[in-house]
């Protein structure tokens, strides 16, 4: 038990999840314990409902780009998500979001035929900028 709950504070304190996700694992904890150790009369269907509620919830918390504004620009260009500059050197990051990423910048065409890929380095409130001014002169 102590080494599950060492585990999440050491997640917490790399700030790979936040103290709700940290919360959410501790009440998965108690289903995970209460289940598997034997406890008369416990109540599995809905036991295990909950449970997968929690997980559900969990989930769309740690990985769902659209509540995790910390990580990503949603939106902010119409249609695109972009993952902050910031954050790419994070662990989480670079083990779950970054290879599921095409490597782009504002300059980059990757629908043209050869796709061409942008070379110049902007601050990435000017790259939304001129992304945003791009679409609206094309």
């Amino acid at each position: 038990i102590k080494a599950s709950e060492d585990a999440i504070k050491t997640f917490k304190d790399w700030k790979v999840i936040s103290d709700e996700v940290a919360g959410l694992f501790l009440k998965l904890k108690v289903y995970r314990n209460d289940s598997i150790h034997y406890n008369d009369g416990y109540d599995f269907e809905k036991n295990s409902h909950d449970a997968l509620k929690y997980l559900a919830k969990l989930i769309d918390k740690l990985f769902n780009y659209v509540n995790r504004r910390d990580l990503f620009w949603v939106f902010d260009i119409p249609g695109e998500i972009w993952v902050k500059s910031k954050v790419v050197e994070e662990p989480f990051v670079k083990e779950f979001i970054l290879p599921h990423c095409a490597l782009l910048t504002p300059f980059c065409e990757p629908t043209a035929t050869p796709p061409v890929k942008g070379t110049k380095t902007l601050s990435q409130h000017n790259a939304i900028y001129l992304k945003l001014k791009k679409r609206v002169i094309s």
